[in-house]
């Protein structure tokens, strides 16, 4: 992605998503507020396919050598790098992504695919909030997520290389569910930002303890 501001894509506001493409592209850990209400939540995450970025994806000076692939971001029981696939490995149980911002129409199909296979019982699925994207977000996410939470404040994510929090995130994130999600999950969510549930899609929001 260009590390050129008029050149980054922009959400459906219009604000742009400069910060996806600086030096270290769209390889930005996922911040524990997003995934740690979750994981309380659903008693743990079973898998993360995007767990970590490999080295090779970060932009780096042209006199430095590539770096060696970073650990994985410890989300789930199993945390896949990316020289596994995170897309041919089993999605079962519960499961977030975090996919690359750049690469998220190439991830929805298989996480639709698994849930509505029965082999994920739920997916969380993290994108910027930019609903106006006809290609990703009106085909995969309106059409089958049942709910979708637009945080509240914007999202500072963590730098892949430190693993602080990085400022100057320029857009707001977006998390949906293919599948259902707890009470307790869906109040919480609707205290921290937006909360829009689709009752016309597959899943929904069901008491703590109920069925996936």
């Amino acid at each position: 992605m260009s590390t050129d501001d008029t050149a980054a894509p922009t959400t459906a506001d219009g604000t742009s998503m400069a910060f996806v493409a600086n030096k270290k592209k769209d390889s930005w850990r996922t911040p524990p507020a997003l995934y740690e209400p979750i994981a309380e939540a659903v008693d743990g995450i079973d898998l993360d396919p995007c767990a970590g970025p490999s080295g090779d994806r970060l932009e780096l000076p042209d006199d430095a050598e590539p770096a060696e692939d970073l650990p994985p971001t410890a989300i789930a029981e199993r945390n896949v790098m990316p020289w596994e696939d995170g897309l041919s490995v089993p999605w079962q149980g519960d499961v977030f992504v975090n996919p690359p911002f750049s690469d998220v129409g190439e991830w929805l199909p298989t996480a639709i695919g698994a849930w509505m296979a029965g082999d994920a019982d739920r997916v969380f699925f993290v994108t910027a909030a930019n609903t106006g994207t006809v290609s990703w977000y009106h085909r995969w996410i309106a059409s089958f997520a049942s709910v979708t939470y637009f945080t509240g404040p914007r999202q500072n994510y963590v730098d892949p290389e430190t693993n602080e929090l990085a400022s100057g995130v320029s857009f707001n994130t977006a998390v949906s569910v293919f599948g259902t999600i707890p009470e307790s999950l869906a109040e919480y969510w609707r205290q921290e930002g937006d909360l829009v549930v689709r009752p016309w899609n597959a899943g929904g929001i069901v008491e703590d303890g109920g069925d996936r």
